[in-house]
């Protein structure tokens, strides 16, 4: 069971977890430079949601019983990368499940800063889900989303593009539906995988 140590850390509950390649690629391979082993374990997983289940002294923006999706990578904000607004390149980064001494999200609680947190309900009932508002399944996707969201605009697609996106998984199908939402007008997926070809035809274009 994770402790608060930091005022500004929460405990989540975790509710649902994403199944990325790269806890795949670690399963199978041990890992990049082979860090986990049988006698160096790691618990897996970076694609989460759950419900807030304890704060930090300093946290006001959540409370316990809130649902969020997590952002996995917390930064030190204190570095040039961080106090430019580009925290996602900062040196110090600490990734959930990235080996040797972060563990990750396939567990019962896990602990991460506040900021890291992005609420989708007040409550987790029932009700809110009858309104309409994403559901924990649904927002273990956000961080894939996200990663997709940003490729497209880093890549600066705009309306009438003609795209290729090299990939038919799921990271390379969130980014053509997204380039799509972003005015892409041709949009190309490649991918050696036969199936994941047909799949990804059927899901873009559901229509034809």
């Amino acid at each position: 069971m994770p402790v608060i140590e930091d005022a500004h850390d929460v405990i989540i509950r975790i509710a649902y977890v994403g199944v990325c390649g790269s806890d795949v690629h670690f399963w199978l391979q041990g890992g990049i430079k082979n860090h986990v082993s049988t006698t160096n374990p790691l618990v897996m997983g970076h694609e989460a949601s759950g419900i807030v289940h304890a704060i930090g002294p300093a946290v006001t923006n959540l409370k316990p019983g809130d649902e969020v999706a997590i952002e996995p990578g917390y930064a030190c904000h204190i570095c040039i990368q961080c106090k430019s607004g580009k925290y996602n390149l900062c040196p110090h980064m600490k990734f959930a499940a990235d080996p040797p001494h972060t563990n990750g999200t396939l567990s019962k609680f896990f602990k991460i800063p506040a900021d890291c947190c992005y609420r989708i309900s007040d409550t987790a009932d029932d009700e809110s889900r009858l309104r309409g508002r994403t559901g924990l399944d649904e927002a273990v996707l956000i961080e894939p989303l996200a990663v997709a969201v940003h490729s497209v605009r880093q890549a600066g697609i705009k309306g009438g593009d003609n795209v290729v996106i090299f990939g038919a998984g799921t990271i390379g199908l969130l980014c053509a539906a997204i380039a799509r939402e972003f005015g892409a007008s041709v949009i190309v997926s490649v991918d050696r995988n036969e199936d994941k070809l047909v799949f990804a035809e059927d899901w873009i274009l559901p229509d034809g």
